[in-house]
């Protein structure tokens, strides 16, 4: 079976451990001690709720130990990270690789189209799954060569998870698409190598803007998308503002730019529950904001809602 054919339901672990979320911090310790096991899952009505790791236990019991806090009186849902990343079993092997490299999760809790715990997949499954065939694997690569960041396949696999996820919890996220402002004049002054390295000045400086949760791929050319799950209009907005502003604090020359500097353009867009978009409507729409921004004078960054960009649609 290729790794293009291969889905979560072939290679999940079928031996997970679960307890209850009222389930006492002896109980959990000892649970997972005897089934030897990375991580449990907490399950109410056998839907995962949360997930403990064998981390999660090491950081209590020393917090304990240095700071001389009494957690004894703690239960599952007081350890636990709540609303665990899950994958469907029908699912692709490689969406789970994209998910667990996205989130820098090593198990995912397997479920079924109701959400009931079926299984669990961890990384070394994929990776056990598929040793000998390394050369589809890099013909299947997810990273964009230049950046060193997601390309448009795992970019479109991760929109599509996160809006089943969004669907199924309901739950916001938003999508920011940024563009180089007058980049084809910066390659055609500076040369393409200077465009290649300004390209990833651009990216590296956007990743280090951004939080742990947000994810960033390459869309085209000099087009990034940024992903931020979980995220209101608002918030959104001042994320990529101080994206924006971290750029043009680097103060990179582009003598074809009315600003002298190099600087970049936003559109943003927001799904909200039980808005009906899809995911590709986001993203379109975001473009559509993006032109928005390029017409209000480049450099800053327009969304639904937002006065600015209201008034210069006007215009």
């Amino acid at each position: 079976m290729k790794f293009n054919d291969s889905c979560v339901q072939d290679h999940m672990t079928m031996g997970f451990v679960t307890v209850e979320p009222n389930a006492s911090l002896s109980e959990i310790l000892q649970t997972l001690t005897e089934a030897k096991s990375p991580c449990l899952i907490v399950i109410d009505d056998d839907k995962p709720v949360g997930i403990i790791t064998e981390r999660d236990l090491v950081g209590l019991l020393a917090a304990s130990h240095l700071e001389g806090k009494d957690f004894s009186a703690l239960i599952a849902q007081d350890i636990m990270t709540p609303s665990p990343v899950t994958v469907h079993y029908g699912s692709p092997l490689r969406e789970a690789f994209v998910i667990s490299q996205s989130y820098n999760i090593r198990n995912l809790p397997v479920v079924d189209p109701d959400g009931y715990l079926m299984g669990i997949i961890g990384q070394n499954d994929v990776l056990d799954a598929h040793f000998n065939m390394l050369d589809e694997l890099r013909t299947l690569s997810m990273e964009d060569s230049l950046l060193g960041i997601g390309n448009r396949r795992a970019m479109e696999m991760d929109l599509q998870y996160t809006h089943n996820n969004a669907l199924r919890y309901q739950r916001y996220y938003s999508v920011v698409l940024i563009d180089v402002d007058c980049f084809k004049k910066y390659n055609d002054h500076y040369g393409h190598q200077e465009g290649d390295r300004v390209l990833r000045l651009v990216s590296d400086t956007i990743q280090s803007s951004l939080r742990s949760s947000d994810r960033l791929y390459r869309y085209g050319g000099e087009e990034l998308l940024v992903l931020l799950p979980e995220t209101y209009p608002l918030v959104a907005a001042k994320v990529v503002e101080r994206v924006l502003e971290a750029l043009e604090a680097k103060a990179e020359p582009h003598c074809e730019s009315d600003y002298g500097i190099l600087t970049a353009s936003a559109g943003l867009c927001s799904y909200e529950p039980g808005c009906g978009m899809e995911w590709k409507e986001l993203v379109e729409l975001a473009d559509g904001q993006l032109y928005k921004s390029k017409n209000r004078g480049r450099n800053c960054v327009s969304w639904e809602g937002d006065k600015d960009s209201i008034a210069a649609a006007a215009v």
